[in-house]
């Protein structure tokens, strides 16, 4: 179903993409993933400005046709924060969960401090209420590194909920791939390398074509001096991008290599 949506967004029909999103949470209300992945996707249209007209973000929680003039207080959060503060105790956890997911992707620009900190506060009235909610661990991850790219916080309280959710979920590759991007949160040194690339191999051996994986890992070999390990993770990475995005830092990170090599006179 993911796929078919972003399908149909690739073809211009958001309609069409809303409907299948829907279906998907429709199918399982307890799934964050899919609770996630209808807020993002309509919070990627408030940021270029083309909301979508009569459009039921959650039960209770209707969002008009708005006017283009309005779309930038939208963007920053007013509108969003009256609508989330007038709705969320109609909707089960995984959807509180997603609008602690809005909080951090409404901004044209990078979240803030007050959506860092309105997302935690979401993230953590899920957990209570349902502890498997594994995307309130990893959207903490995210609200943290907000704050600690704010001097807010210590790189512990981003590592911390993957942690958990790791622990809770020990075979499942998601949770290893952001266990290890939140301990590379934490001031650079060998041993927090070595657990991060840990945990991004254990998400390789659970799925071997994440490409996200592949990426950080290539990054860390990389960093490390392990050339041939950084090139072939780069590879990879590149070969199984899903998005253009992801292909660039892989192409990027190769060059990079490509070019150091070069400038090495040969022994």
């Amino acid at each position: 179903l993911d796929q078919l949506a972003d399908a149909c967004d690739a073809c211009g029909d958001a309609t069409a993409a809303d409907s299948v999103r829907w279906k998907r949470v429709d199918l399982d209300p307890s799934c964050g993933a899919g609770w996630v992945r209808l807020v993002e996707a309509w919070g990627a249209r408030v940021r270029t400005y083309q909301p979508s007209t009569a459009h039921d973000f959650a039960p209770g929680l209707t969002f008009a046709t708005v006017a283009p003039a309005d779309a930038a207080a939208m963007a920053e959060n007013r509108y969003l924060d009256l609508a989330l503060n007038a709705g969320a105790r109609s909707l089960p956890p995984a959807g509180v969960v997603a609008l602690g997911w809005a909080h951090l992707s409404i901004r044209p620009a990078a979240p803030g401090e007050d959506d860092a900190v309105q997302a935690l506060a979401r993230f953590e009235e899920a957990l209570e209420a349902a502890p498997d909610q594994l995307w309130a661990y990893w959207g903490m991850r995210r609200a943290h590194a907000v704050l600690i790219g704010l001097g807010r916080t210590q790189a512990r309280d981003a590592i911390l909920p993957c942690e958990e959710a790791a622990r809770r979920q020990p075979d499942l590759a998601r949770a290893h791939l952001e266990l290890g991007e939140a301990l590379m949160l934490a001031p650079a040194a060998a041993d927090r390398d070595e657990a991060a690339a840990r945990a991004f191999a254990r998400a390789l051996q659970l799925e071997p074509r994440d490409a996200r994986a592949h990426l950080r890992l290539a990054e860390l070999k990389h960093r490390a001096g392990a050339v041939v390990d950084a090139v072939r993770h780069g590879r990879h990475a590149l070969a199984l991008a899903p998005d253009p995005q992801r292909a660039a830092e892989a192409a990027a990170l190769l060059d990079e290599i490509g070019a150091e090599r070069r400038a090495t006179p040969a022994s």
